[in-house]
């Protein structure tokens, strides 16, 4: 993409804009006056009091999903799977992330479009 493309395009973008979830309870106004915090995606690790710093499984990221639904903060969720999921779900790793956060939750999903 060039730079005058680029350009053109940012031009285009509203100040403000809303982001409806499935939840219509938790829509989330973005741009002008409004600040919007969220979780992190995909980290490649995950703490706990209990078993301390380990690499991610989707079992610790269902466990941080919760959360997110639980505390009003953070009006949306992140995207992307744990960064090191088990070798018999590597593949499908994203899949089944999807599935746990639209079970999980019913907030605003990280990846979404503005339309046209």
């Amino acid at each position: 993409m060039g730079r005058d493309f680029v350009m053109e395009m940012m031009a285009r973008a509203p100040s403000e804009f809303t982001i409806t979830p499935r939840n219509p309870d938790r829509t989330i106004p973005i741009g002008g006056k409004n600040m919007v915090f969220v979780n992190v995606s995909s980290p490649p690790n995950y703490w706990d009091l209990e078993t301390g710093k380990t690499p991610g499984t989707r079992e610790q990221c269902a466990r941080l999903l919760k959360l997110t639904q639980y505390f009003k903060l953070h009006p949306r969720r992140g995207w992307l799977p744990p960064s090191n999921p088990s070798t018999s779900t590597r593949a499908n790793a994203h899949l089944d992330v999807l599935f746990d956060k639209l079970t999980l939750t019913d907030k605003v999903a990280h990846a979404y479009s503005l339309g046209p």
